[in-house]
């Protein structure tokens, strides 16, 4: 007679499968970010700070398609989002700088703001329209944001800031809008 296993035991293994799965299933989900981060890496001036913040984007994408729980909906619309500043910069990073009189101002800043403020517009609109909760909106906030920055790093922080200071601006462009039709 086969000797059987303990319930515990298939239990947990079948647990453990299942969980597996999961996992498999949020790499594959994560693996078209690299149709995004491989053109940030070629184009970006500063390799170093785009592969940082692709990493981050990659793991923090792994995780939460892993979670589940409506955050690879936010996951999807924040990269998504964050493509329009990311594009932006990465193609106005080609034309340098702007000058008139004493005043010089590299075009990756202002796309960068121009980008963010697109992206946090796009964001916003959906979370106040759909009454999402904050952290679904938190989550595709920081999803744009990063998918953005991996451009918006070729001025440094500064093209960080201009994201950070367009996207808050859109956001909350969005969020008077939603208030003001209720």
């Amino acid at each position: 007679m086969e000797e059987l296993t303990p319930e515990p035991a298939l239990l947990r293994r079948a647990r453990r499968a299942y969980e597996w799965g999961r996992l498999r299933r949020a790499v594959l989900g994560a693996l078209p970010l690299l149709l995004v981060i491989a053109p940030a890496a070629v184009l970006t001036p500063r390799l170093a700070p785009t592969l940082v913040v692709a990493t981050t984007l990659t793991l923090g994408a792994v995780s939460l398609l892993w979670f589940g729980h409506g955050f690879p909906r936010a996951v999807l619309l924040g990269v998504g989002a964050g493509l329009l500043p990311l594009g932006l910069v990465l193609c106005s990073s080609r034309f340098g700088h702007a000058c008139a009189g004493s005043w010089c101002m590299e075009f990756c800043f202002g796309t960068s703001a121009i980008g963010g403020a697109a992206a946090g517009a796009l964001i916003g609109s959906w979370a106040f329209e759909k009454h999402v909760p904050g952290l679904l909106l938190a989550t595709a906030s920081a999803f744009g944001l990063l998918t953005g920055a991996m451009g918006s790093t070729c001025v440094g922080a500064a093209g960080a800031v201009a994201l950070l200071a367009g996207f808050a601006l859109g956001i909350a462009a969005q969020w008077v809008r939603a208030e003001v039709a209720s």
